[in-house]
Protein backbone atom coordinates (compact mmCIF):
# COMPACT_ATOMS: atom_id res chain seq x y z
CA UNK A 1 0.00 0.00 0.00
CA UNK A 2 1.34 3.25 -0.69
CA UNK A 3 0.48 5.76 1.82
CA UNK A 4 1.09 9.01 -0.68
CA UNK A 5 -2.77 8.01 -2.11
CA UNK A 6 -4.34 8.35 1.48
CA UNK A 7 -5.83 11.77 1.01
CA UNK A 8 -7.08 13.99 4.49
CA UNK A 9 -8.84 16.93 5.14
CA UNK A 10 -8.23 19.25 8.44
CA UNK A 11 -10.54 17.24 10.37
CA UNK A 12 -8.37 14.19 10.86
CA UNK A 13 -10.69 12.26 8.40
CA UNK A 14 -8.87 10.28 5.73
CA UNK A 15 -9.64 8.34 2.25
CA UNK A 16 -7.89 6.02 0.33
CA UNK A 17 -9.78 5.07 -2.73
CA UNK A 18 -9.75 1.95 -3.98
CA UNK A 19 -11.74 -0.04 -6.63
CA UNK A 20 -9.99 -3.53 -6.06
CA UNK A 21 -12.60 -4.37 -3.43
CA UNK A 22 -16.17 -4.54 -3.06
CA UNK A 23 -17.00 -3.44 0.39
CA UNK A 24 -16.81 0.22 1.49
CA UNK A 25 -15.71 0.77 4.81
CA UNK A 26 -15.98 4.04 7.14
CA UNK A 27 -14.25 3.91 10.77
CA UNK A 28 -14.47 6.80 13.16
CA UNK A 29 -12.05 6.38 16.67
CA UNK A 30 -12.81 8.02 19.79
CA UNK A 31 -10.17 7.81 22.92
CA UNK A 32 -11.26 6.57 26.73
CA UNK A 33 -8.82 6.59 29.40
CA UNK A 34 -7.72 2.76 29.71
CA UNK A 35 -8.87 1.63 33.17
CA UNK A 36 -10.32 -1.60 34.01
CA UNK A 37 -14.11 0.09 35.38
CA UNK A 38 -13.68 2.10 32.04
CA UNK A 39 -13.42 -1.13 29.74
CA UNK A 40 -16.13 -2.63 31.42
CA UNK A 41 -18.04 0.34 30.78
CA UNK A 42 -17.00 0.36 27.16
CA UNK A 43 -18.27 -3.32 26.95
CA UNK A 44 -21.84 -2.39 28.02
CA UNK A 45 -22.02 0.67 25.79
CA UNK A 46 -21.02 -0.68 23.06
CA UNK A 47 -23.65 -4.04 23.32
CA UNK A 48 -26.62 -1.35 24.58
CA UNK A 49 -25.83 0.71 20.85
CA UNK A 50 -25.81 -2.40 19.08
CA UNK A 51 -29.40 -3.69 20.60
CA UNK A 52 -31.34 -0.76 20.58
CA UNK A 53 -31.31 3.52 19.92
CA UNK A 54 -34.10 6.57 19.34
CA UNK A 55 -35.13 5.11 16.01
CA UNK A 56 -34.56 0.77 16.04
CA UNK A 57 -35.92 0.09 19.97
CA UNK A 58 -35.25 -3.29 19.40
CA UNK A 59 -32.76 -5.75 18.23
CA UNK A 60 -35.05 -7.05 15.54
CA UNK A 61 -35.66 -4.06 13.97
CA UNK A 62 -31.54 -3.34 13.44
CA UNK A 63 -31.54 -6.48 12.03
CA UNK A 64 -33.80 -6.00 9.74
CA UNK A 65 -32.30 -2.87 8.43
CA UNK A 66 -29.32 -4.48 8.09
CA UNK A 67 -30.92 -7.05 5.80
CA UNK A 68 -32.95 -4.28 4.00
CA UNK A 69 -29.54 -2.59 3.21
CA UNK A 70 -27.86 -5.43 1.13
CA UNK A 71 -26.89 -7.15 4.59
CA UNK A 72 -24.41 -4.05 5.77
CA UNK A 73 -22.65 -3.99 8.89
CA UNK A 74 -22.48 -1.85 11.72
CA UNK A 75 -19.90 -2.55 13.83
CA UNK A 76 -18.50 -1.52 17.33
CA UNK A 77 -15.68 -2.31 19.18
CA UNK A 78 -13.81 -1.57 22.41
CA UNK A 79 -10.28 -1.83 20.91
CA UNK A 80 -6.70 -1.13 22.10
CA UNK A 81 -3.48 0.01 21.16
CA UNK A 82 -0.56 -0.69 23.35
CA UNK A 83 -1.44 1.68 26.68
CA UNK A 84 -4.42 3.40 24.36
CA UNK A 85 -7.85 2.53 24.53
CA UNK A 86 -10.65 3.47 21.74
CA UNK A 87 -14.17 2.88 20.81
CA UNK A 88 -14.12 2.46 17.16
CA UNK A 89 -17.65 2.65 14.88
CA UNK A 90 -17.62 0.87 11.74
CA UNK A 91 -19.86 0.95 9.03
CA UNK A 92 -19.13 -1.78 6.28
CA UNK A 93 -21.29 -2.48 3.34
CA UNK A 94 -21.25 -3.20 -0.47
CA UNK A 95 -20.48 -0.69 -3.15
CA UNK A 96 -23.34 0.59 -4.65
CA UNK A 97 -22.35 0.62 -8.05
CA UNK A 98 -21.68 -2.86 -7.87
CA UNK A 99 -25.59 -3.43 -7.00
CA UNK A 100 -26.73 -0.51 -8.53
CA UNK A 101 -28.70 0.35 -5.99
CA UNK A 102 -27.82 3.86 -4.67
CA UNK A 103 -28.53 3.37 -1.36
CA UNK A 104 -25.63 4.81 0.20
CA UNK A 105 -27.22 8.29 2.02
CA UNK A 106 -29.61 5.34 3.76
CA UNK A 107 -26.65 2.97 5.10
CA UNK A 108 -24.91 6.15 6.15
CA UNK A 109 -28.11 7.07 7.92
CA UNK A 110 -28.28 3.95 9.37
CA UNK A 111 -24.67 4.42 10.55
CA UNK A 112 -25.19 7.91 11.80
CA UNK A 113 -28.63 6.45 14.19
CA UNK A 114 -26.38 4.18 15.86
CA UNK A 115 -23.59 6.27 16.50
CA UNK A 116 -25.35 9.57 17.64
CA UNK A 117 -28.96 8.35 18.64
CA UNK A 118 -28.58 6.28 21.59
CA UNK A 119 -31.74 4.94 23.27
CA UNK A 120 -31.09 7.33 26.27
CA UNK A 121 -34.97 8.10 27.03
CA UNK A 122 -35.07 10.30 30.01
CA UNK A 123 -31.71 9.80 31.25
CA UNK A 124 -32.37 6.17 31.54
CA UNK A 125 -31.40 3.10 29.59
CA UNK A 126 -34.07 0.70 28.86
CA UNK A 127 -33.35 -1.59 31.53
CA UNK A 128 -34.09 -4.83 30.21
CA UNK A 129 -31.61 -4.43 27.78
CA UNK A 130 -28.70 -3.01 30.12
CA UNK A 131 -29.53 -5.80 32.83
CA UNK A 132 -29.25 -8.23 29.72
CA UNK A 133 -25.71 -7.24 28.94
CA UNK A 134 -24.58 -7.09 32.51
CA UNK A 135 -25.32 -10.50 33.17
CA UNK A 136 -23.60 -11.91 29.56
CA UNK A 137 -20.53 -9.98 30.82
CA UNK A 138 -20.80 -12.30 34.17
CA UNK A 139 -21.65 -15.39 32.63
CA UNK A 140 -18.85 -14.49 29.86
CA UNK A 141 -16.56 -14.24 32.49
CA UNK A 142 -18.08 -17.39 34.53
CA UNK A 143 -16.93 -19.20 31.29
CA UNK A 144 -13.43 -18.08 31.57
CA UNK A 145 -12.95 -19.61 34.73
CA UNK A 146 -13.04 -22.95 32.99
CA UNK A 147 -10.22 -21.99 30.18
CA UNK A 148 -7.31 -23.09 31.89
CA UNK A 149 -5.53 -20.73 29.02
CA UNK A 150 -7.11 -17.89 29.59
CA UNK A 151 -6.23 -18.12 33.70
CA UNK A 152 -2.86 -18.86 33.58
CA UNK A 153 -2.70 -16.21 30.96
CA UNK A 154 -4.33 -13.55 32.96
CA UNK A 155 -2.13 -15.14 36.34
CA UNK A 156 0.88 -14.54 33.71
CA UNK A 157 0.74 -10.87 33.54
CA UNK A 158 -0.68 -10.20 37.12
CA UNK A 159 1.98 -11.72 38.68
CA UNK A 160 4.58 -10.94 35.77
CA UNK A 161 3.78 -7.72 34.91
CA UNK A 162 1.49 -6.52 37.67
CA UNK A 163 1.44 -2.16 36.29
CA UNK A 164 1.28 -3.43 32.36
CA UNK A 165 -2.63 -1.46 31.10
CA UNK A 166 -3.32 -4.92 29.58
CA UNK A 167 -4.21 -6.63 32.96
CA UNK A 168 -6.94 -3.84 32.32
CA UNK A 169 -8.47 -5.93 29.43
CA UNK A 170 -8.29 -9.63 31.30
CA UNK A 171 -11.37 -10.28 32.96
CA UNK A 172 -11.40 -13.81 34.63
CA UNK A 173 -11.85 -12.60 38.43
CA UNK A 174 -15.46 -13.01 38.94
CA UNK A 175 -16.10 -11.46 42.10
CA UNK A 176 -14.63 -8.62 40.95
CA UNK A 177 -16.12 -8.38 37.70
CA UNK A 178 -19.40 -8.06 39.65
CA UNK A 179 -18.37 -5.76 42.15
CA UNK A 180 -17.33 -3.65 39.10
CA UNK A 181 -20.68 -4.28 37.24
CA UNK A 182 -23.11 -3.78 40.34
CA UNK A 183 -21.43 0.02 40.85
CA UNK A 184 -22.20 1.24 36.85
CA UNK A 185 -25.83 2.98 36.66
CA UNK A 186 -27.65 4.22 33.26
CA UNK A 187 -25.97 7.72 34.39
CA UNK A 188 -22.41 6.07 34.18
CA UNK A 189 -22.86 4.55 30.94
CA UNK A 190 -24.35 7.69 29.69
CA UNK A 191 -21.61 10.22 30.83
CA UNK A 192 -18.99 7.48 29.53
CA UNK A 193 -20.71 7.73 25.94
CA UNK A 194 -21.26 11.55 26.30
CA UNK A 195 -17.55 11.82 26.85
CA UNK A 196 -15.87 9.87 23.93
CA UNK A 197 -17.96 11.53 22.03
CA UNK A 198 -15.94 14.32 23.14
CA UNK A 199 -13.26 12.46 22.15
CA UNK A 200 -12.48 12.12 18.60
CA UNK A 201 -9.09 11.47 17.18
CA UNK A 202 -9.27 10.14 13.59
CA UNK A 203 -11.44 8.41 10.90
CA UNK A 204 -11.14 6.93 7.19
CA UNK A 205 -13.00 5.96 4.70
CA UNK A 206 -11.23 2.82 2.32
CA UNK A 207 -12.90 1.69 -0.94
CA UNK A 208 -14.24 3.46 -4.20
CA UNK A 209 -16.32 6.54 -2.63
CA UNK A 210 -17.70 9.35 -4.84
CA UNK A 211 -16.77 12.47 -4.40
CA UNK A 212 -20.37 13.45 -3.49
CA UNK A 213 -20.31 10.44 -0.85
CA UNK A 214 -17.28 11.86 0.87
CA UNK A 215 -18.78 15.02 0.90
CA UNK A 216 -21.97 13.54 2.44
CA UNK A 217 -19.81 11.75 5.18
CA UNK A 218 -18.24 15.19 6.30
CA UNK A 219 -21.38 17.32 6.34
CA UNK A 220 -23.01 14.09 8.62
CA UNK A 221 -19.77 13.55 11.22
CA UNK A 222 -18.81 17.18 12.04
CA UNK A 223 -16.25 15.95 15.26
CA UNK A 224 -13.58 18.24 16.58
CA UNK A 225 -10.32 16.45 17.19
CA UNK A 226 -8.52 16.35 20.61
CA UNK A 227 -5.40 17.18 21.00
CA UNK A 228 -4.48 13.64 20.64
CA UNK A 229 -1.02 12.20 22.27
CA UNK A 230 -0.01 9.34 19.56
CA UNK A 231 2.03 7.43 22.27
CA UNK A 232 1.23 4.05 22.27
CA UNK A 233 4.54 1.81 24.35
CA UNK A 234 4.75 2.47 28.28
CA UNK A 235 8.12 0.43 29.20
CA UNK A 236 6.57 -2.35 31.60
CA UNK A 237 9.02 -3.35 34.39
CA UNK A 238 8.67 -7.38 34.88
CA UNK A 239 9.06 -8.31 38.31
CA UNK A 240 12.74 -10.67 38.81
CA UNK A 241 10.84 -13.51 40.42
CA UNK A 242 10.13 -16.52 39.84
CA UNK A 243 6.86 -17.50 39.97
CA UNK A 244 4.95 -21.07 40.24
CA UNK A 245 1.30 -21.51 41.03
CA UNK A 246 -0.59 -24.94 41.20
CA UNK A 247 -4.28 -25.55 39.97
CA UNK A 248 -6.47 -28.47 41.15
CA UNK A 249 -8.42 -27.15 38.04
CA UNK A 250 -6.90 -28.83 35.44
CA UNK A 251 -4.00 -31.30 34.09
CA UNK A 252 -2.75 -28.33 31.77
CA UNK A 253 0.87 -27.27 32.63
CA UNK A 254 2.27 -23.85 31.00
CA UNK A 255 5.68 -22.22 31.40
CA UNK A 256 6.93 -18.88 30.61
CA UNK A 257 10.21 -17.00 30.23
CA UNK A 258 10.31 -13.64 30.53
CA UNK A 259 12.95 -11.07 28.95
CA UNK A 260 13.28 -7.26 29.01
CA UNK A 261 14.05 -6.03 25.81
CA UNK A 262 16.67 -3.25 26.85
CA UNK A 263 17.11 -0.02 25.18
CA UNK A 264 13.50 -0.69 23.82
CA UNK A 265 12.05 1.57 21.15
CA UNK A 266 8.71 1.18 19.80
CA UNK A 267 10.23 2.35 16.25
CA UNK A 268 12.29 -0.73 16.46
CA UNK A 269 9.33 -3.40 15.65
CA UNK A 270 10.61 -4.47 12.50
CA UNK A 271 13.60 -5.72 14.31
CA UNK A 272 11.52 -7.36 16.75
CA UNK A 273 9.32 -8.68 14.15
CA UNK A 274 12.10 -10.50 12.33
CA UNK A 275 13.38 -11.95 15.96
CA UNK A 276 10.13 -13.37 16.71
CA UNK A 277 9.72 -14.98 13.11
CA UNK A 278 13.45 -16.70 13.88
CA UNK A 279 12.21 -18.29 17.40
CA UNK A 280 8.84 -19.45 15.71
CA UNK A 281 9.47 -20.89 12.89
CA UNK A 282 9.35 -24.71 12.63
CA UNK A 283 12.96 -24.73 12.04
CA UNK A 284 14.05 -22.41 14.99
CA UNK A 285 15.47 -22.96 18.17
CA UNK A 286 12.11 -23.32 20.02
CA UNK A 287 10.58 -26.49 18.37
CA UNK A 288 14.23 -27.56 17.70
CA UNK A 289 14.95 -27.81 21.29
CA UNK A 290 11.78 -28.84 22.67
CA UNK A 291 10.19 -30.43 20.43
CA UNK A 292 12.64 -32.19 18.13
CA UNK A 293 15.44 -32.98 21.01
CA UNK A 294 13.41 -32.75 24.24
CA UNK A 295 10.35 -33.66 23.34
CA UNK A 296 8.56 -32.09 26.10
CA UNK A 297 5.92 -29.76 24.64
CA UNK A 298 2.68 -29.79 22.95
CA UNK A 299 2.92 -26.31 21.40
CA UNK A 300 5.45 -24.03 21.98
CA UNK A 301 6.28 -19.54 20.65
CA UNK A 302 7.71 -16.88 21.79
CA UNK A 303 5.69 -13.09 21.93
CA UNK A 304 6.58 -9.53 21.79
CA UNK A 305 4.83 -7.48 23.46
CA UNK A 306 5.51 -4.32 21.08
CA UNK A 307 4.28 -1.83 23.09
CA UNK A 308 5.64 -2.94 26.71
CA UNK A 309 9.14 -3.73 25.30
CA UNK A 310 8.40 -7.29 26.88
CA UNK A 311 9.71 -10.78 24.97
CA UNK A 312 8.09 -14.11 26.96
CA UNK A 313 8.38 -18.18 25.44
CA UNK A 314 5.58 -19.63 26.27
CA UNK A 315 5.73 -23.24 26.31
CA UNK A 316 2.51 -25.97 27.05
CA UNK A 317 4.15 -29.02 29.02
CA UNK A 318 3.61 -31.72 30.87
CA UNK A 319 4.14 -30.59 34.78
CA UNK A 320 6.68 -32.84 35.35
CA UNK A 321 9.20 -31.54 32.62
CA UNK A 322 9.35 -27.94 34.11
CA UNK A 323 13.28 -29.01 35.03
CA UNK A 324 13.71 -29.80 31.68
CA UNK A 325 11.87 -26.91 29.81
CA UNK A 326 14.72 -24.81 31.99
CA UNK A 327 17.50 -26.50 31.29
CA UNK A 328 16.58 -26.10 27.79
CA UNK A 329 16.17 -22.51 27.64
CA UNK A 330 20.04 -22.00 27.58
CA UNK A 331 20.09 -24.21 24.55
CA UNK A 332 17.86 -22.06 22.75
CA UNK A 333 20.25 -18.71 23.65
CA UNK A 334 23.32 -21.60 22.35
CA UNK A 335 21.36 -21.12 19.37
CA UNK A 336 20.57 -17.93 19.08
CA UNK A 337 24.27 -16.92 19.44
CA UNK A 338 25.61 -19.05 16.67
CA UNK A 339 25.87 -17.11 13.34
CA UNK A 340 25.59 -19.97 11.15
CA UNK A 341 22.04 -20.80 12.71
CA UNK A 342 20.78 -17.03 12.49
CA UNK A 343 22.01 -16.46 9.09
CA UNK A 344 19.93 -19.26 7.39
CA UNK A 345 17.07 -18.07 10.04
CA UNK A 346 17.32 -14.56 9.09
CA UNK A 347 17.52 -15.77 5.15
CA UNK A 348 13.85 -17.54 6.19
CA UNK A 349 12.42 -14.76 8.30
CA UNK A 350 12.68 -12.42 5.42
CA UNK A 351 11.12 -14.74 2.86
CA UNK A 352 8.16 -14.89 5.07
CA UNK A 353 7.91 -11.27 5.54
CA UNK A 354 7.93 -10.84 1.86
CA UNK A 355 5.46 -13.99 1.66
CA UNK A 356 3.29 -11.93 4.30
CA UNK A 357 3.24 -8.68 2.51
CA UNK A 358 1.87 -10.23 -0.98
CA UNK A 359 -0.68 -11.71 0.82
CA UNK A 360 -1.65 -8.86 2.83
CA UNK A 361 -2.01 -7.01 0.07
CA UNK A 362 -4.14 -9.17 -1.30
CA UNK A 363 -6.89 -8.77 1.79
CA UNK A 364 -9.23 -5.87 2.51
CA UNK A 365 -9.08 -6.87 6.35
CA UNK A 366 -5.13 -6.62 5.96
CA UNK A 367 -5.00 -3.24 3.94
CA UNK A 368 -7.64 -0.96 6.41
CA UNK A 369 -5.25 -2.29 9.22
CA UNK A 370 -2.40 -0.72 7.52
CA UNK A 371 -4.85 2.09 7.21
CA UNK A 372 -5.80 1.99 10.52
CA UNK A 373 -2.06 2.09 11.59
CA UNK A 374 -1.15 5.38 9.24
CA UNK A 375 -4.55 7.51 10.57
CA UNK A 376 -3.39 6.09 14.16
CA UNK A 377 0.56 6.64 13.80
CA UNK A 378 0.52 3.24 15.55
CA UNK A 379 2.97 1.40 13.33
CA UNK A 380 4.86 1.04 9.99
CA UNK A 381 3.91 0.24 7.26
CA UNK A 382 4.05 -3.83 5.31
CA UNK A 383 5.78 -1.98 2.72
CA UNK A 384 8.60 -0.22 5.31
CA UNK A 385 8.40 -3.14 7.52
CA UNK A 386 9.65 -5.65 4.37
CA UNK A 387 12.30 -3.17 3.27
CA UNK A 388 14.28 -2.68 6.74
CA UNK A 389 13.95 -6.15 7.20
CA UNK A 390 15.31 -6.77 4.12
CA UNK A 391 18.14 -4.86 4.83
CA UNK A 392 18.97 -6.77 8.44
CA UNK A 393 22.42 -8.35 9.02
CA UNK A 394 23.17 -11.08 11.16
CA UNK A 395 25.05 -8.55 13.49
CA UNK A 396 21.65 -6.90 13.55
CA UNK A 397 19.72 -9.79 15.06
CA UNK A 398 22.90 -10.89 17.04
CA UNK A 399 23.09 -7.72 18.94
CA UNK A 400 19.37 -7.67 19.49
CA UNK A 401 19.50 -10.94 21.25
CA UNK A 402 22.32 -9.89 23.09
CA UNK A 403 19.81 -6.89 24.12
CA UNK A 404 17.72 -9.88 25.79
CA UNK A 405 17.87 -9.68 29.53
CA UNK A 406 16.28 -12.50 31.28
CA UNK A 407 14.37 -11.50 34.18
CA UNK A 408 12.13 -14.62 35.84
CA UNK A 409 10.16 -17.99 35.34
CA UNK A 410 6.24 -18.22 35.60
CA UNK A 411 5.26 -21.99 35.99
CA UNK A 412 1.64 -22.50 35.79
CA UNK A 413 1.30 -26.36 37.35
CA UNK A 414 -1.93 -28.04 36.36
CA UNK A 415 -2.25 -30.71 39.41
CA UNK A 416 -5.78 -32.22 39.39
CA UNK A 417 -5.96 -35.92 39.97
CA UNK A 418 -6.67 -37.64 36.66
CA UNK A 419 -8.20 -40.80 38.20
Amino acid sequence: MDYNNIKSNDKSFYYYKTNEFATIDLRYYFNFENTKENYIKSLILVNYLLRTNEIYKTQKQIDDKSKELYGLNVIINSKNFGCKSFIVFELRMINPRIIEDNYFLDALDFYKDIMLKPNFNNNKLDNEIFNQIKEEIKEYTKSSIKNPNKINEKLYFENIIPNSTINYNLLIDIKEVNNNINKISDIDIINFYNEIMHNYVSSFAFGNLLDNELKDIENNFDFKQIDFNYKYDTKDEIIANDVEIISKETTQSYIYFSCEIKDYKKENSYIYDALNTILCTSMGPIFNIYRDKLGIIYNGYSKILYDSGVLFVKLDIDKNNKQKAIEGLKEVFNILNDENEIRKLLKYAKEKRKELYISNSEDVDSNIKEIENYVLRYDLSEKEKLSYINKLSVENIINQINNLEYKCMYFYKGDKDEK
